[in-house]
């Protein structure tokens, strides 16, 4: 008998409940930093989704931030811009953030 690991039994749940649902439609059409394991990803939040069950976010005129620097700056040090829309998991999301830099022009704004 195998058993699964936390993870595995996890990455079956919807990472979701109406309390994160109320908290990011309040966030639809702002520009946000998602934290994820080995990348920052700033965009548009354009909507929520379910993809094969699993929640996700739709970025439009996402970059990945190579290097951010102070939240408090007035944009970041470093990105790497994706020139359209990406779909990040709610699963692979470590935070949702709002640094000062968030709010600024985004590489396709400029």
């Amino acid at each position: 008998m195998t058993t699964a690991t936390a993870p595995e039994r996890l990455r079956d749940q919807p990472m979701s409940d109406p309390q994160t649902d109320d908290i990011i439609e309040e966030h639809i059409g702002q520009k946000i930093v998602t934290v994820c394991a080995r990348y920052m990803y700033w965009g548009v939040l354009t909507k929520k989704q379910v993809i094969d069950g699993q929640p996700c976010l739709l970025l439009s005129d996402a970059v990945v931030v190579e290097e951010s620097g102070a939240a408090s700056s007035d944009k970041p040090v470093r990105v790497d811009p994706l020139h359209g829309s990406i779909v990040i998991f709610m699963s692979a999301i470590e935070t949702i953030c709002q640094p000062n830099w968030s709010q600024g022009k985004l590489p396709s704004e400029e």
